[in-house]
């Protein structure tokens, strides 16, 4: 449950009728760094200042409505301002087991009973529309727009690359590359988050939360104004059919004039700014889970973060056995015996292990009876691959069965879009797997926005251009590997699954499909599961060459899920980043660099006193040549030490500090 401490006794209202109520309007960050001003006269606008400079200029939004569109001519009434000062416990930590939440807030009430709520914090600003009837509604449409200056310049990841008649229909798993902001045309299309550069290296990242009966959002750009980014929502679906043979999809063929029909009182979703005068601020913050709502859940010990075991990425394809290798008991059993080895609390039973369509019939290759029984056995976990639209035709019946059967959790695949009947099926999903104790993945789908943090039985989710592309593609280079950190990291956790071995250079990386490699070294690898926040990891490794690495498994099996604490002494957008985190009395320090060799001194200096046991995984001497080169070295520090992190070219450094 989301415990909520009050640090001072009351969160003030202040509240004024009839005063100021033609604006402007100007609210600032706790720190006063970070300026919101609102004004209000034909239209609605707001606009963005960081140490009084601008950094948004004046952009419009509004709300379309069927009876009303608030921000056109919108007379307002009252206004009322509240100062927030708060502390959040998460149920399941992402980054810390504590979260401050501070900000200072602005409503303005309209004529005919609707609201505008702002809200400034340190880390960035967010905004929200809300209605007070109680009336049936269609949304026609939503803006919200954001005006940059013309040597912005933007990281964006073009649906155009996708050659769909609709792009709303989409995996929502995108490369991301660096325009100028004028080259985003009316054309364009592509999903938040999206990360704004500033002339000075400042950096805003757009995004959302709190995204509930009520489509996603997408990013182009105004028709007529270029510079000008603006929201882009997927109309309500009209007439929808199934695609796809053996992997199937229900992919929408024609849309209604409108985004949403819903009902009020409601809030909409929060737009969400976050502004980063230093890059680390894009992967420390905790806005968009802090503005999401609180858990609905009452209990939650039942629910186990950690990793799992998984044989997808690599076709389930093992030597070295006495038996045939595949999607079949013997392959699975083999499986858990590596997870209880090393410590790894779970495996997956991936696609393909019923007959598809009927979810709870097992291929006979699979004996799911005694596959659960050997599992309990060695008190290893299983999660089980489901198909979305194949789960939707029976998910109360499937559900019970799973449940029955003893499996942790389920991964729900290939739901390609983000439009309100989307939305409201995983919030329907994640109701009705919590009612049967049930964890949950998904995959296939659009990027979270604190949806963990309201349903916290779903863990992490896919939205990422994931290791799976090595089997077929280039894509996942090192610049990609460090960019997701910094932009779909912005909006929650993500499943990447890393691990692929064996690891290559730029140079001698090939497209095997089923005998997949990765881009970057060894400890490149292992920093990823410091690096990406998720409380549930995928290794997607061979278990046959895993084990040929134990110092490698065992580290990556020693590695939590969920932290209590996050520090990011180092980072810079597109060429490197470290991490610092906090599980208990242990830290664990993770670093990916994109490019050249370099060295970084980190001091010690937030160790609490006492010494303190350094294990240390650094690329070897011939990383460069042999991505897989590493070596290990252990000392003993303290708060006054200083560790000097050497990253080869596309490299990676861990050190795990236990105090003695």
């Amino acid at each position: 449950m989301n415990r909520i401490f009050f640090l001072i006794p009351v969160i003030f209202l202040l509240l004024s009728h009839g005063r100021n109520t033609s604006g402007p309007w100007k609210l600032s960050s706790p720190d006063g760094k970070i300026s919101v001003v609102v004004e209000c006269d034909s239209t609605l606008r707001y606009s963005v200042l960081y140490n009084g400079r601008t950094l948004i200029r004046p952009s419009a939004i509004g709300l379309d409505l069927d009876k009303i569109t608030v921000g056109k001519n919108s007379i307002v009434i009252k206004t009322e301002e509240r100062t927030i000062r708060e502390t959040l416990t998460p149920d399941i930590p992402q980054k810390r087991s504590i979260i401050s939440h501070q900000a200072n807030e602005i409503t303005l009430h309209f004529r005919g009973g609707y609201s505008l709520v702002f809200r400034a914090y340190d880390e960035g600003i967010a905004w929200r529309f809300i209605v007070n009837a109680k009336d049936t509604l269609r949304v026609l449409n939503e803006k919200a727009t954001f005006s940059l200056a013309e040597n912005d310049s933007v990281w964006f990841s073009h649906m155009t690359d996708w050659p769909r008649e609709d792009r709303f229909n989409t995996s929502f798993e995108c490369v991301y590359r660096l325009y100028g902001v004028h080259d985003i045309t009316s054309d364009s299309l592509g999903p938040a988050p999206v990360l704004i550069v500033k002339s000075d290296g400042l950096k805003i990242g757009i995004t959302e939360s709190d995204v509930t009966d009520y489509p996603g959002m997408f990013i182009s750009s105004t028709i007529g104004s270029p510079g000008t980014l603006r929201a882009v929502f997927p109309r309500y679906p009209a007439q929808t059919e199934i695609e796809g043979d053996l992997y199937q999809v229900r992919s929408v063929e024609s849309r209604h004039p409108w985004i949403a029909k819903t009902k009020g009182p409601r809030s909409f979703p929060w737009r969400v700014l976050i502004i980063a005068p230093d890059d680390g601020i894009l992967l420390s913050n905790d806005l968009v889970w802090s503005l999401a709502p609180p858990s609905k859940l009452k209990e939650t010990s039942w629910i186990r973060p950690g990793k799992a075991m998984d044989n997808w990425i690599i076709d389930g394809i093992l030597y070295g056995v006495d038996f045939v290798s595949g999607n079949n008991t013997e392959s699975y059993k083999y499986y858990i015996d590596f997870a209880a080895k090393y410590g790894i609390e779970y495996i997956m039973v991936e696609p393909e292990w019923n007959a598809m369509r009927n979810i709870l019939t097992p291929i006979p290759a699979v004996n799911m009876k005694e596959l659960f029984a050997y599992a309990r056995l060695k008190n290893v976990g299983l999660w089980l691959w489901t198909e979305a639209l194949a789960l939707s035709r029976n998910r109360e019946a499937v559900l019970d069965s799973f449940q029955r059967w003893g499996a942790a959790g389920l991964m729900v695949d290939f739901f390609n879009r983000n439009d309100q009947l989307t939305v409201n099926e995983l919030e329907e999903i994640a109701a009705s797997a919590a009612k049967h104790k049930l964890m949950l993945m998904f995959h296939g789908v659009f990027p979270s926005s604190g949806f963990e943090r309201t349903w916290p039985n779903v863990l992490t989710r896919e939205a990422v251009l994931g290791s799976e592309y090595n089997k077929w593609s280039n894509w996942c280079t090192p610049d990609h590997n460090l960019m997701i950190a910094f932009i779909r990291g912005l909006s929650g956790p993500f499943d990447y699954e890393p691990l692929v071995l064996p690891n290559a250079t730029r140079e001698s990386f090939r497209v095997i499909g089923s005998h997949p490699m990765s881009m970057g070294t060894r400890c490149a690898d292992i920093a990823k599961y410091i690096v990406y926040a998720s409380p549930f990891q995928v290794i997607s490794g061979s278990p046959v060459e895993l084990d040929k690495d134990v110092a490698c498994i065992r580290m990556i099996s020693r590695i939590p899920t969920t932290w209590d604490e996050t520090i990011v002494p180092f980072a810079r957008v597109n060429e490197y980043v470290l991490i610092a985190r906090r599980k208990g009395e242990t830290w664990y320090v993770g670093g990916i660099n994109n490019g050249p060799a370099r060295t970084f001194s980190l001091p010690l200096s937030f160790l609490e006193k006492g010494d303190y046991t350094a294990y240390i995984y650094q690329d070897g001497i011939n990383a460069h040549r042999h991505a897989g080169d590493y070596r290990i070295l252990i000392r003993t520090v303290t708060q006054r030490d200083t560790l000097i992190i050497p990253f080869a070219p596309d490299g990676g450094y861990v050190a795990e500090i236990r105090k003695n």
